[in-house]
């Protein structure tokens, strides 16, 4: 999502965030048919938003290595329950199932 654009972004130079719908359309656009399409992050969706929000105000040019090291760094116990929380994205995914909405996109598409 466009609106989730934060320092993190600019950090790791992205040029920009897609849909999935323009995801798909980029694709075919270009000989390839879209087999799969699915948001992931679906679970954690709500962490990551509040987390951009928070911090969405900050300038990469105004970054250390520190803020971005910062942006990680959560306890041992958060990170043991989010990689469990990923797991049911990824156990949806397997089954075939398309996630509407997340923080990233996973396509499969054939040329």
């Amino acid at each position: 999502y466009k609106w989730m654009w934060s320092y993190l972004d600019d950090y790791a130079k992205h040029k920009r965030r897609y849909t999935q719908k323009e995801m798909s359309n980029k694709l075919q656009s270009v000989g390839f048919k879209v087999t799969f399409i699915s948001s992931f992050v679906t679970i954690l969706f709500p962490f990551v938003c509040l987390s951009r929000m928070i911090k969405k105000n900050k300038k990469a040019e105004e970054l250390t290595m520190d803020d971005v090291i910062q942006e990680f760094k959560i306890p041992l116990w958060m990170n043991k329950l989010f990689y469990k929380l990923i797991l049911i994205d990824t156990w949806l995914i397997k089954k075939g199932i398309s996630l509407s909405f997340g923080n990233s996109i996973v396509v499969v598409a054939k040329k």
